[in-house]
């Protein structure tokens, strides 16, 4: 149901919708002339800037409990007063709701005001010689961290809920299901803005940074503006939905369905700050390289951009020739534009999202033969994440993340140490079980390697390891993690392919196993051969202290895994089964956590996963263009032409892989590949649940092959190691992985045996 006053104001706004944006325009341009002249005014006055920065801060602070206030308002007013008044709601509840809508389309357009104002101020100097700029900037970034923590936490108290009602009360409410996945839409797109300014998306630099000062500074503001140009465009078009979404409310929860939409206009707007502020950071940039002044380098600068120019308009006459003569001209053009754009710097998410906006802005010039709108772009930014199954990737994130803060981590190390750090391999392999058992918690490669290698490294280095070995070992034995379940490669791949999360789940714990021990056995090998130390042998105590501190630790992968087993979770409810489980060791066991070290976890995860969920995102728009262009018929045509053998067809698609892999993110080939592969494979007797775990393992081997490797690069941070170093200590693991994966890939029954068994075929 609306409320009159509701539908009143929804009325006026598409009456005057136009008229309301032309006000708010002049209001904008009066505000940033004031604020100008306030600028010269103050400039002698350090303490005008803090209190103006301050206020701006306090502003973003209510614009977010307003947001809150009127969510959890609408609930408590659609399960509480609505039933109460059997549907008659007083005037004063109709009252307080119009306050609270007003009160958050009036904080918007106040912060909207404010960023343009920032936003500007950037592009007119560089940001360290800005103090209010540097200080409001630092005060958005605080207010949306901790935003974004809360809205987590949020997320895990419904869908905890959710599971206790469902389990033990037999009565799950609609609400539990519907409001996290809200909660987690606004999440993901206030975190995506912190992880911009901190620089924390995830890109590829090896080109970009082999360039010289110049071109690289030339190439980075190009890659910026495109950014920005298209989330602007995405943010406009994203006005209609509000629109549409004013006039309906969400069955499970009876809020607006502007909520839904309305975290990629406010979420957008901030990243359009911060993208706008990495603009003078790139001239800064520049500047510390000691490199001649721009002004020197005029001819320089032209002569890049007239031949810029000049390419474009080769490039712009070529496709159009191509699309003339070629059916496949404008498939190509996504392909070449999606691998250009990743390889020479900018950040995955975007790039993949603007080979799909490029796609949609030729459908405007006449490069197909109807144009499609820009409104789908914003559509699916949306609603390609809307899923509660997605939900789970914040929260393994953040079950991982409170595995460090608690201890768990230290625990798991030194019951591994205790057990296999006297056999030959020592602190190496403690590494290996580390990583194997810490892989049934966090589901993320990243994570286990950065966990363990921080703690790890240290002590092999003392022990007298090379410090490339040691940091190839932890990078190895990383790969095994989101193999062993919960894993949150299996999560998404279940989404993609429409695949048994469940399924995969068990799928993933014999070929996990096969890892260990086959690393095991080469790290045993390579330590023996050369001779490196080991640990004393433990004493009985030790021992029994060990696995006194670390059994409550290796029992959250069984609650987790147990759980979907037998059908007491979803894998979004497992996740929280497990952030709950560390959050009990932490408060009430080890009692070594306090409430905002809680709260600030809480906000890292939801920025590390926010990355992975924007990503997402942007390759519905892809998959999006590339379904129109046929793209998966193209390749399915091209692979059978080779050869009709399931098994030839296995080993085509596995080089295929393990080539991408060196070169892209497991996730965007997941997400492209995934759709094309499965039916294909399927209508060869291949198993989903078999594909599905031979497909992650064999992007799990990229995580360690330059140029992309992640969990090089990571190592690489951690020990002050160079990354080919590291390769090339990896190399025997490497080969051990492909024979792994050879194994994995002819023998189905070692992936199959257990779902088979816990699910048998219909």
């Amino acid at each position: 149901m609306e409320f009159e006053a509701l539908s009143g104001l929804i009325r006026w706004m598409d009456r005057f919708g136009e008229s309301l944006a032309l006000v708010l325009a002049c209001v904008g341009v009066i505000l940033l002339v004031s604020f100008l002249v306030t600028v010269m005014a103050w400039r002698e006055e350090p303490r005008g800037f803090v209190f103006f920065v301050k206020l701006l801060e306090w502003t973003l602070y209510v614009a977010c409990l307003t947001l809150i206030a009127d969510l959890v308002a609408a609930a408590i007013y659609n399960f509480g007063l609505v039933g109460a008044f059997d549907g008659d709601i007083p005037a004063w509840a109709e009252g307080l709701s119009l306050i609270l809508y007003l009160g958050l389309i009036a904080s918007v357009v106040v912060v909207t005001g404010v960023l343009m104002i920032a936003a500007i101020l950037s592009l007119m100097q560089s940001v360290d010689d800005r103090p209010l700029l540097v200080r409001f900037s630092q005060s958005v970034e605080r207010v949306l961290f901790q935003t974004a923590g809360v809205l987590l936490l949020l997320v895990l108290a419904g869908v905890f809920y959710n599971t206790v009602a469902r389990y033990f009360f037999n009565s799950p409410e609609q609400w539990s299901e519907a409001a996290p996945r809200v909660f987690y839409l606004w999440m993901t797109y206030l975190a995506v803005a912190v992880a911009t300014k901190r620089g924390e998306n995830i890109r590829v630099t090896f080109i970009f940074d082999r360039l010289d000062p110049l071109r690289r500074l030339l190439l980075e503001v190009f890659m910026h503006v495109l950014v920005m140009s298209m989330l602007s465009i995405v943010i406009w078009h994203n006005f209609p939905l509000l629109r549409l979404g004013l006039r309906g409310t969400m069955l499970a929860t009876q809020w607006s369905n502007v909520v839904t939409f309305l975290p990629l206009t406010v979420g957008g707007l901030f990243i359009l700050f911060y993208q706008a502020l990495l603009v003078p950071k790139a001239f800064a940039a520049y500047r510390a390289s000691g490199a001649p002044r721009l002004r020197d380098r005029r001819k320089a600068v032209f002569l890049h951009l007239f031949g810029a120019l000049v390419v474009f308009f080769v490039l712009q006459q070529t496709l159009v020739w191509a699309n003339n003569h070629y059916d496949l001209a404008l498939l190509a053009f996504l392909v070449i534009m999606l691998l250009f754009f990743s390889l020479v710097g900018m950040e995955i998410a975007w790039a993949i999202a603007f080979a799909g906006f490029g796609y949609l802005v030729l459908t405007q010039f006449g490069f197909t033969p109807r144009a499609e709108p820009f409104v789908i772009f914003s559509q699916m930014m949306t609603v390609g994440i809307d899923s509660l199954i997605l939900v789970a990737i914040p929260l393994f994130i953040f079950a991982g993340e409170l595995m460090n803060l608690t201890g768990v981590t230290h625990r798991i190390v030194r019951l591994g140490a205790v057990l296999v750090g006297h056999f030959y391999g020592g602190l190496a392999n403690v590494g290996v079980v580390a990583n194997f058992i810490m892989s049934g918690i966090s589901g993320s490669a990243l994570a286990d390697a950065a966990a363990t290698g921080t703690v790890l490294l240290p002590e092999m280095k003392k022990r007298g390891f090379p410090p490339d070995f040691s940091a190839a070992v932890i990078a190895s034995a990383a790969t095994v993690g989101p193999i062993v379940p919960p894993s949150i490669s299996f999560v998404l791949l279940g989404v993609i392919a429409q695949v048994s999360v469940a399924q995969l789940f068990l799928g993933g714990i014999v070929p996990g196993a096969v890892m260990f021990f086959a690393m095991f056995a080469l790290t045993y090998w390579l330590c023996r051969r050369n001779d490196y130390p080991r640990e004393p042998k433990a004493s009985v105590p030790e021992i029994g202290n060990a696995i006194t501190g670390g059994l409550l630790a290796i029992l959250a992968p069984a609650f987790v895994v147990g759980s979907i087993i037998f059908g007491i979770a979803t894998p979004t409810e497992a996740a929280t089964i497990a952030v709950v489980y560390t959050l009990l060791l932490g408060v009430v066991v080890y009692r070594n956590v306090s409430a905002k070290q809680i709260l600030d976890a809480a906000g890292r995860a939801a920025i590390i996963s926010s990355i992975v969920i924007l990503t997402v995102a942007a390759s519905q728009v892809f998959n999006f263009a590339a379904n129109i262009e046929r793209m998966g018929e193209v390749l399915v045509a091209a692979m059978l032409s080779i050869s009709e053998n399931k098994y030839a067809l296995l080993a085509m698609i596995n080089v295929l892989l393990l080539i991408l892999g060196m070169f892209m993110e497991i996730l965007p080939i997941m997400l492209i590949l995934a759709p094309i592969l499965f039916p294909l494979l399927e209508g060869m007797g291949v198993s989903d649940v078999h594909f599905g775990v031979v497909m992650v393992l064999n992007l799990m081997i990229g995580m360690i092959t330059p140029p992309i490797g992640l969990n090089l690069f990571v190592m690489s941070t951690i020990g002050g190691v160079e990354v080919l170093s590291i390769f090339r200590r990896a190399i025997p693991y490497f080969i051990v992985l492909i024979a792994v994966l050879l194994a994995i890939t002819y023998i189905p029954v070692l992936t199959l045996y257990l779902p088979n068994l816990v699910y048998p075929p219909g």
